[in-house]
């Protein structure tokens, strides 16, 4: 369990500033981070009309995925076997793309 808004920055004890953090998350956070990451999994499930990488689920073309990304088979392979992974998560970046 770790604060969203940590305490010595003025963040109460009630239990909505709370969050369950993987150990990982949770000792790189610290008290330096007010990332609140309960809204995380639902930028997950957006999808945006127009967009190419959306409109692949339920095509036939995904060989494998998770809540995370999603695996297709190139149409155009540099090698065979060449496939695509594609992060569900919609970013300007890949950068964007850190752990939290």
């Amino acid at each position: 369990m770790n604060h969203i808004i940590p305490r010595n920055q003025g963040g109460p004890d009630d239990l909505s500033n709370f969050q369950a953090l993987c150990f990982r998350c949770n000792a790189g956070k610290r008290d330096t981070d007010r990332t609140d990451f309960r809204g995380l999994l639902a930028s997950y499930q957006h999808r945006q009309e127009g967009c190419v990488f959306c409109a692949l689920e339920g095509s036939g073309r995904v060989l494998l995925e998770n809540e995370l990304a999603l695996c297709i088979a190139d149409a155009y392979p540099v090698s065979e076997g060449h496939s695509l992974v594609i992060p569900r998560r919609h970013v300007s970046d890949g950068l964007e793309l850190h752990q939290p």
